[in-house]
């Protein structure tokens, strides 16, 4: 018989903090940012047609969009012209079918973002009014179960998944 893993089941549960302090209610959904490298365009001698390839450590942008179910005044207040601070925390289920026990790491996320955008959402009776907050992230640190995942800092050559540096190479390369 096959090992049986832990599987992750789902969000259990989720919150959102401005600077690490006042819990930002009215929160319906987070959408985290696409990790999605930058390409450079071959073509040429030596290729059959044209490949687009990606470029180590070289992100695009990084968007995250918080979702409202009303407008709060948070919502406001985070679209300044100013950089903000969000941490972010979520008990995401998992269930081990060897041992029939659930377990629930803990999924935190620390945010630097630029507010890009403030959608005002939509007034409809018997329903939410979905207020979007779009921020450009600048940097991001995921850890599950306090164990570091992915962290990243578009200003410092930051770029790290489990801890081994996606820029290492080029930041040498340029005597960083």
């Amino acid at each position: 018989m096959a090992n049986i893993v832990a599987q992750g089941i789902g969000v259990v549960n989720f919150e959102v903090y401005l600077k690490g302090t006042s819990r930002l209610l009215g929160m319906a959904n987070v959408e985290l940012p696409n990790i999605e490298y930058e390409t450079i365009e071959m073509k040429g001698a030596g290729l059959m047609g044209t490949l687009t390839m990606p470029v180590r450590g070289n992100l695009n942008s990084l968007e995250m969009k918080l979702t409202w179910r009303t407008l709060e005044k948070a919502a406001a207040e985070i679209t300044k012209h100013e950089s903000i601070s969000l941490s972010l925390y979520s008990d995401q289920e998992h269930y081990d079918g060897g041992t029939g026990k659930f377990s629930d790491p803990s999924h935190h996320i620390e945010v630097v973002g630029v507010p890009k955008t403030l959608n005002l959402g939509k007034w409809e009776p018997s329903s939410t009014v979905d207020a979007e907050t779009t921020l450009e992230v600048v940097t991001m640190t995921y850890r599950i179960s306090n164990k570091t995942v992915l962290e990243f800092d578009k200003l410092n050559y930051v770029f790290k998944i489990n801890g081994a540096d996606q820029t290492a190479a080029y930041k040498k390369a340029v005597g960083l």
